[in-house]
């Protein structure tokens, strides 16, 4: 039976705010864990997530947000990405390797509607600016909603390998492994909650001091 990632502890975070606030208890990966399994953040609480970032500085942080959470881009990639080099009619949009800067390793990624959908509602904001990480951060600490930086392309991998049915597609839309997708995104999730991550758009959130809700057609 896998072993459930320990919660990633913040130490700026009140302790008074933990049942308050669901995302500080979501347990993810951080460099000091090594090969442990990678648990997403539930659809709700991506919901919430994004619902209190439209709410902050105009929007700043939605499109480094959206490209990593249903895109599955590392922020590193996001940063050298500008708005030009992102296909809006078909998402498509061609991610150089820069965890390892050679640019000879590069995949094509897809943007799913969803993404493309937040990335139109705040195209006026750079992608991903030098202070956007100082400014995570702070929205971290006003909002409460702890979630590493890193949990956001997790999650997005562990979405699309129930969304895929095949690791193959995840791998080279991701660029990780197939050996690894399997030993460290092995959380299930129900079918359910997979249609409402990818129906995740601006227009199925509520305004962020109500809970979003969704109007599912159909789970099939």
């Amino acid at each position: 039976m896998n072993k459930m990632l320990p919660v990633v502890t913040f130490p700026s975070r009140p302790a008074s705010s933990a049942a308050a606030n669901p995302l500080i208890t979501v347990p993810m990966d951080d460099s000091s864990c090594g090969e442990t399994m990678r648990v997403p953040m539930t659809a709700a609480q991506v919901m919430a997530l994004l619902a209190s970032a439209r709410a902050y500085k105009k929007g700043k942080l939605i499109p480094a947000l959206a490209l990593a959470l249903f895109g599955g881009l590392r922020l590193c990639e996001i940063r050298r990405l500008t708005c030009k080099e992102i296909d809006f009619d078909t998402g498509k949009v061609l991610v150089g390797d820069t965890a390892t800067a050679n640019d000879k390793k590069a995949r094509l990624v897809r943007l799913p509607p969803d993404a493309r959908e937040w990335l139109r509602l705040h195209g006026g904001n750079p992608l991903m600016d030098e202070t956007w990480m100082l400014d995570y951060r702070r929205f971290q600490d006003s909002t409460g909603l702890y979630v590493p930086s890193g949990g956001l392309r997790q999650t997005c991998v562990a979405y699309m390998l129930h969304k895929n049915g095949d690791s193959a597609t995840t791998m080279y839309w991701t660029g990780i492994p197939t050996a690894r997708l399997h030993r460290l995104f092995t959380t299930p999730i129900e079918a359910r909650e997979v249609f409402v991550f990818w129906n995740l758009t601006p227009s199925s959130l509520t305004s962020a001091d109500q809970a979003p809700e969704l109007v599912l057609q159909s789970c099939s």
